[in-house]
């Protein structure tokens, strides 16, 4: 049986899974070279074909994320792409202002005219999308035309319920034995909602509450929009800002956001609602500083999810666990108060790996293994437990011998010294801060760099920043890399005791007084707190063998991790990237499964 998950749009990005085994996933644009890139993901579809000897014919089902609109006119545009600061400014004043001000209907792609790319979809449906946009009388049958029209015949096409997804996501990558879990999702929306909780044990999921009224998605959004970054990529950069905030100033910011959603008791309690999340706070926070906003909504946002979780916490004895999927769940600050609760509590935690709106392809496929009874909200596992179903996500491209060639070819080229790689030796250049690019595998899939399309360094020399951003990664000096960490090694560096949340960078941690001594480039420069990456043989043997090499040599069993890109591209897929990065860079080295080739220094 095989299977493709897909998400048309601005999370394009396809799956593949062969007789109940995920095999590939990929964002699409990780194959067409630009970050955000959306539409069909016609070259990941190809990728995942031929790399399992499958032809189009082969494909049994397509499961499609979202039953509701899902943004098709915003990918024409090619949003996510190629909007500027500027862009994102002109459609919170000419496309949502008209719309939530003065109740006028806006048509977004006449605004944006000279943005459009036609060759996003094929000719039919962007004419369909110019003339009527997209809406939910025909967005499926729009996307079924695309998956047909791939495929060259009829396929069973199935659509998914985007907060059952996140659920499902949780569900079948958490490793914790557990009886009953509460899941919680939370994003902007999908399919009209955007806070859902479900009750599961080992064999369903079941709905207990669902709302679209949490409104954190979008006041984080928009408040990056309002402190000059680009939303829906930059909200982290908020997160990472909050700890220079001064508490009392903060404070008050926060104060500003609790006279609109105050908590939760059964529903989200409002004491006014925002007409909007742009000009209404615009004009509320003028004259506040950008590190003080920052940290009054960190805060807020913290308190209120909180308070969400702890009301159904109290209701549901007899659960064991909790569970966080959704892109709410990539605040990794957040996650680790909602940790801290757990705890408390006596409950395990676990945040779903890079569980942004990219995730659903992992977990699309897996609906064909259910029933779903949707009068009561359920779907039940149709064959044993999906649980556990996903342990890795070194899903992507595979850089075969025949990339590692091509790169090798390159080096010796351009007369940069090729040695057959000796782990004691570049335990020895890592040690001399020298940064180096590593590639090999297959690419992870989703957001973080997990050792397979990784630029490391020693991270005891906080020099060692300065120095990849200005040779690399050109990144705002608030923002921290990350420390990955041998599995022996977690609890002399870091102050933790549940490690299934950072096996994928998923939660936030403090820093021991070993770690902060030892890590000093891979934690956050003003409140010393990290989001570490713990390797183990496992996930990634290859980077688990460099790590182990570098402690034997240097008795610091770390390394100062980030992703393999420049600034605004997407992570390393194939040859051709690498060598660009190489080429376009001033980083030492880089290191293949058998090779290290280095800079002349």
């Amino acid at each position: 049986m095989n299977i493709i998950g897909l998400s048309i749009g601005e999370q394009c990005a396809a799956s593949l899974i062969i007789d109940g085994k995920l095999v590939g996933a990929s964002q699409e644009e990780r194959f067409e070279k630009k970050k955000g890139y959306s539409g069909f993901p016609t070259k990941t579809l190809g990728y995942l074909l031929k790399q399992n000897n499958l032809k189009k014919r082969d494909i049994d089902y397509v499961y499609v994320i979202n039953e509701q609109v899902t943004g098709l006119e915003f990918s024409l545009i090619q949003r996510f792409n190629s909007f500027s600061i500027e862009d994102y400014l002109a459609e919170a004043k000419n496309y949502y202002y008209p719309i939530l001000f003065k109740n006028k209907k806006v048509q977004l792609l006449k605004i944006f005219k000279k943005k459009i790319v036609k060759k996003t979809f094929p000719k039919t449906i962007v004419d369909e999308l110019i003339k009527n946009g997209e809406n939910n009388k025909n967005t499926q049958i729009i996307r079924k035309k695309l998956v047909n029209e791939f495929f060259g015949k009829k396929v069973n096409v199935k659509f998914i319920n985007h907060h059952f997804s996140h659920a499902l996501y949780a569900y079948i990558t958490n490793p914790i034995n557990f009886k009953k879990a509460l899941i919680f999702t939370a994003d902007s929306l999908g399919d009209n909602e955007n806070s859902n909780v479900y009750l599961a044990d080992q064999n369903s999921m079941q709905l207990l509450f669902k709302s679209n009224k949490l409104n954190l998605g979008r006041l984080f959004r928009n408040l990056t929009l309002l402190l000059g970054l680009k939303p829906y990529q930059h909200e982290y950069k908020l997160m990472g800002l909050a700890p220079y905030a001064k508490k009392k100033e903060a404070s008050k910011v926060k104060l500003i956001f609790k006279k609109y959603l105050q908590k939760f008791d059964g529903k989200w309690i409002y004491k006014k609602k925002p007409k909007d999340h742009y000009f209404t706070f615009k004009k509320l926070l003028e004259g506040f500083r950008f590190d003080n906003i920052a940290g009054g909504l960190q805060s807020y946002f913290e308190e209120i999810i909180l308070g969400w979780f702890l009301y159904f916490i109290k209701r549901y004895k007899k659960i064991d666990t909790v569970m966080f999927s959704g892109g709410l769940a990539m605040n990794i600050k957040l996650n680790q108060k909602i940790d801290e609760l757990c705890k408390k509590h006596g409950l395990n935690f676990f945040v779903a790996p890079s569980s942004d709106d990219y995730s659903h392809v992992l977990s699309l496929p897996f609906f064909h293994y259910v029933n779903n009874n949707k009068k009561i909200k359920k779907i039940t596992m149709r064959r044993n437990s999906l649980r556990k179903k996903i342990n890795n996500l070194n899903l992507g491209f595979d850089f075969n011998k025949f990339n590692q060639q091509k790169v090798l070819n390159w080096a010796s080229s351009k007369n940069w010294k090729i040695q057959n790689l000796n782990l004691k030796k570049l335990s020895y250049y890592l040690e001399k801060d020298k940064v180096f690019a590593l590639c090999h595998g297959n690419s992870e899939f989703g957001a973080r760099a997990l050792g397979f399309r990784s630029i490391i360094a020693d991270p005891k020399n906080f020099d060692i920043v300065k120095k990849i951003n200005l040779s690399v990664k050109k990144r705002d000096f608030w923002m921290p890399f990350a420390p990955a960490i041998l599995d022996n090694y977690q609890k002399k560096y870091l102050k933790i005791n549940n490690f299934k949340n950072h096996y994928f960078m998923a939660s936030g941690a403090d820093v021991s007084e070993v770690g902060k001594k030892i890590m000093s480039a891979a934690i956050h420069p003003y409140d010393l707190s990290s989001r570490p990456q713990i390797v183990s043989k496992d996930k990634n043997m290859f980077f688990y063998r460099i790590i182990k090499s570098f402690g034997d040599f240097s008795g610091r069993y770390t390394l100062l991790n980030t992703s393999l890109n420049l600034h605004g591209l997407p992570i390393v897929n194939d040859y051709k990237d690498l060598i660009y990065i190489l080429e376009n860079s001033l980083i030492d080295g880089c290191i293949l499964e058998n090779k290290i080739i280095l800079r002349n220094f």
